[in-house]
């Protein structure tokens, strides 16, 4: 088993890596067991896992001792988007479906990889969507508010 301390937007998270298969993963948050699926490319050799590594959260059935989130609540999670080029460069996308709570940046912008450009809601959780890479910013498609679609784009990046 792993061990890792992660503080994420301030809030202290205890994370330790139970079982790892080779495309999903038994975590324990703070006490509370998720099935995670492992959207590396290369998923046998991720070395320390990352909260951007994992692509989709299922709890597992909880523990009796362990407490339920309070109502209302909201988990933040890391994020890595989907990716590909077209005609005016190369396309960053949503890698799910959820309201835009926040956009980081704005046209003109630099950003290194793991910098956090949008943020998005979906299902009482905060992904953050962060850099794959480091680039600038040619173009935002996405506003605060807007409701975005699996693989809608989020951000052109200059080529």
């Amino acid at each position: 088993m792993s061990s890792f301390e992660y503080v994420i937007g301030g809030v202290a998270y205890r994370v330790v890596i139970k079982e790892l298969g080779s495309r999903e993963a038994l975590v324990e948050v703070n006490g509370t067991d998720y099935r995670v699926e492992i959207s590396s490319a290369n998923p046998g050799a991720l070395g320390p896992v990352r909260p951007a590594a994992v692509s989709a959260a299922m709890p597992v059935a909880p523990k009796a001792a362990a407490a339920a989130p309070a109502a209302g609540s909201v988990v933040r999670v890391q994020t890595t988007p989907v990716e590909d080029s077209g005609p005016s460069g190369r396309h960053i996308h949503s890698p799910l479906p959820g309201l835009v709570l926040e956009v980081r940046v704005k046209p003109g912008d630099s950003f290194s990889a793991g910098d956090v450009l949008v943020v998005i809601e979906a299902m009482k959780m905060e992904n953050n969507i962060v850099a794959p890479h480091d680039g600038r910013v040619a173009e935002v498609r996405v506003k605060p508010h807007d409701e975005i679609q699996e693989g809608d784009v989020l951000i052109v990046v200059a080529g």
